[in-house]
């Protein structure tokens, strides 16, 4: 009975991501997937930190060759697993069920990064990328709750795998485990003491990015230096990074796509601080519950999460660009508990006191069916563009 009470949601999980992600298995290659399929038929590896991507996709070609359908069939068993993975680290989050079904709901549909499944060197990249960083947090928050040795061995291997494949990604990712410690200390232990648990994560860091970049031939990592770090401390770079904010939560696509973007771009970067101000208001002023320390570090971790790409390119963002997969599980664990919240607290309130809950729980309700709209049209289009039709006309031509 218990193992199937854990089949029946991974089943479910799994049905819903072949919903949302099912029809991208009849898109063609692109772009940088003719570089990389070119290389590993010539036999030359990527220089580092890319010859990952040579790795991933050796097998698949010894296997499947140029047949493109396999390729994008990894990728959404890939991101099965990403969303499993999600669904454990939000149940060690919240401790409640159907929080943890909200956020892998969320997840799923979500608009943001959705691009990066439409090209399939960035889709079998980027849900590799979010099984290794999850699994990092899940394994260090159980060693947070049961002080398991074995637990932070894992979350220490992870770490290491995930900055040795993905430094040009993860080089913010050490503040995840230190927001996880912070939210959810070791009992009966001072803070002092548990940050010292953060000391291993920190040489990782420091041995990928000076040592690792200095054995290899060519240095495809660029160091986070003082004039890099001059250029983010720009009012065009925080507004970029507050743009980019917006459109995480608000689809930069939709009714609007008649105005151009840059047209609107001005009043965006208006409203974009005040949108801001109000998030972060919300969730500070809130309750202090245990639901609530999840919540707060979901918003924390998706916000340096973000400012990770605003240090190493200081522009903006559109919602479903394929580097925001990244802030994708973050999203997803921040709306999912706040819907959720919200409708028990609009069950438990009096008649009085449910106005703002109500207002609350049905904006992030219409976010939700905004953002679910916006994946499958913005699918539907780039299938249109690359799907059976597509190469069918282009064969006839």
């Amino acid at each position: 009975m218990k193992y199937l009470r854990a089949i029946i949601p991974f089943l479910a999980m799994m049905s819903l991501v072949i919903l949302a992600f099912g029809a991208t298995i009849s898109l063609s290659f692109v772009r940088d997937d003719y570089t990389n399929l070119y290389h590993i038929q010539q036999g030359i590896l990527l220089p580092y930190p890319y010859v990952a991507d040579t790795i991933r996709l050796w097998p698949l070609y010894q296997l499947f060759y140029l047949n493109p359908i396999p390729y994008y069939a990894t990728a959404v068993i890939l991101f099965c697993i990403a969303t499993a993975v999600l669904y454990w680290f939000s149940l060690l989050l919240y401790e409640k069920p159907r929080m943890a079904a909200a956020t892998a709901v969320f997840f799923v549909f979500s608009l943001v990064g959705s691009y990066a499944m439409y090209v399939m060197t960035e889709a079998i990249r980027h849900t590799t990328y979010l099984i290794v960083t999850l699994a990092t947090m899940s394994f260090f928050l159980l060693f947070q709750k049961y002080g398991k040795r074995s637990t932070y061995i894992l979350s220490l291997s992870f770490f290491l795998i995930t900055l040795l494949l993905f430094p040009y990604r993860a080089f913010t990712f050490i503040a995840v485990p230190f927001l996880l410690l912070l939210y959810y200390p070791k009992k009966k232990q001072p803070l002092l003491e548990d940050v010292r648990s953060l000391f291993p994560f920190l040489v990782i860091l420091l041995v990928t990015y000076v040592l690792v970049p200095n054995l290899t031939s060519i240095h495809t990592i660029r160091p986070v230096s003082i004039t890099m770090l001059s250029n983010v401390l720009t009012w065009k770079a925080l507004s970029n990074y507050l743009v980019t904010f917006l459109f995480i939560f608000i689809p930069s696509t939709g009714p609007t796509t008649s105005i151009p973007l840059n047209v609107l771009l001005p009043f965006i970067r208006i409203f974009a601080p005040l949108f801001f101000l109000f998030v972060v208001f919300l969730i500070f002023s809130s309750q202090k519950s245990y639901a609530y320390h999840g919540i707060r570090f979901s918003l924390l971790a998706l916000m340096v999460t973000l400012a990770g790409f605003i240090i190493y390119s200081p522009e903006y963002y559109i919602s479903g660009d394929r580097y925001l997969m990244t802030v994708r599980p973050f999203l997803a664990l921040f709306l999912g508990a706040v819907a959720v919240q919200t409708l028990s607290s609009l069950k438990s309130a009096n008649h009085k006191r449910r106005f703002w809950p109500g207002v609350l729980a049905g904006s992030v309700i219409f976010l939700f069916i905004f953002q679910g709209t916006e994946h499958f049209r913005t699918q539907y289009q780039e299938i249109q563009q690359r799907g059976p039709r597509a190469k069918n006309t282009v064969a006839a031509i």
